[in-house]
């Protein structure tokens, strides 16, 4: 399946909130223990640089996962937290992942060497340099655009190329950069009002990003035939469209030709009449 990029109006950033809720009160406790499952395994990565490598390359298949379980709790389907693990066994049919996650340690270089220059400046007790963190919000938004959606795509469509993901990742969050930041800034104070209930208030929070941002891809991408069909809809209509216009024409010019037939008909048997007066 090929997907396209859409472009989204600004306020459905709430609609994929309430849809992202809606669809987490479905089966809460599944997706908070999923949720659990991610976060735990993130924190795995902060032991040692080896779990660390471990981590980037799982999650995509956990995220990938999650995804899965948001669609079959949407089509009514009972999910358990063991089901985030699904793709783990199907490695081979979608060593995307794997590409993306090479992706993802690439673009986190550049972004890693000025964190750590900015984090020792803070610990030195120095003044820090404005201009390192101005670049280092620019590499962290510039790495967000470029693999945001580009793993729920691969998802769909584990058959496209890490490049065009990427690219349509980008042109994704380009496109849509106002529903994106509204949406943003609605799960940060989402986030802060969850955070004094520890660790539920968390997982339900997590679960509700997630969950929304799922709803966000689902609206953002579409897949191509549908575009193509629309279009070709459109096309026909236009023709049709054309092709009435020109019938209208015709028979306008059809009836005038006929009314301007019958008025030379009466003017000819008018002249004729006056030509030949009637014998007495």
């Amino acid at each position: 399946m090929q997907l396209v990029v859409t472009k989204s109006n600004t306020l459905n950033a709430l609609s994929w909130i309430k849809q992202g809720w809606r669809l987490f009160t479905l089966q809460p406790g599944p997706f908070m223990a999923m949720s659990a499952i991610i976060i735990c395994v993130s924190l795995l990565a902060n032991l040692n640089a080896i779990l660390g490598i471990v981590v980037v390359f799982m999650m995509p298949f956990l995220s990938a996962g999650y995804y899965q379980c948001a669609s079959r709790a949407e089509q009514g389907e009972k999910i358990t937290p063991a089901d985030i693990f699904y793709y783990l066994s199907h490695i081979r049919s979608h060593r995307v992942f794997i590409r993306l996650a090479f992706v993802s340690i690439v673009l986190s270089i550049p972004m890693t060497q000025v964190a750590v220059g900015v984090q020792e400046s803070l610990l030195a007790g120095e003044m820090f340099d404005f201009g390192s963190v101005i670049l280092l919000l620019a590499l962290l938004w510039l790495n967000f655009m470029l693999l945001a959606f580009a793993l729920p795509a691969a998802w769909i469509a584990p058959e496209t190329d890490v490049m065009t993901l990427v690219k349509q990742s980008f042109k994704a969050c380009w496109i849509n950069v106002m529903p994106l930041t509204l949406y943003g800034l609605i799960i940060f104070v989402l986030a802060l009002i969850s955070m004094p209930v520890i660790l539920v208030g968390w997982l339900i929070m997590y679960s509700v990003s997630v969950l929304s941002f799922y709803q966000m891809f689902l609206s953002i991408y579409q897949p191509e035939h549908t575009v193509t069909t629309d279009n070709l809809v459109n096309d026909d209509e236009a023709v049709i469209k054309d092709v009435n216009a020109d019938e209208d024409v015709a028979s306008q010019d059809g009836i005038e030709k006929d009314h301007n037939s019958d008025n030379q008909s009466v003017t000819d048997d008018e002249s004729v009449s006056k030509n030949n007066p009637p014998n007495n």
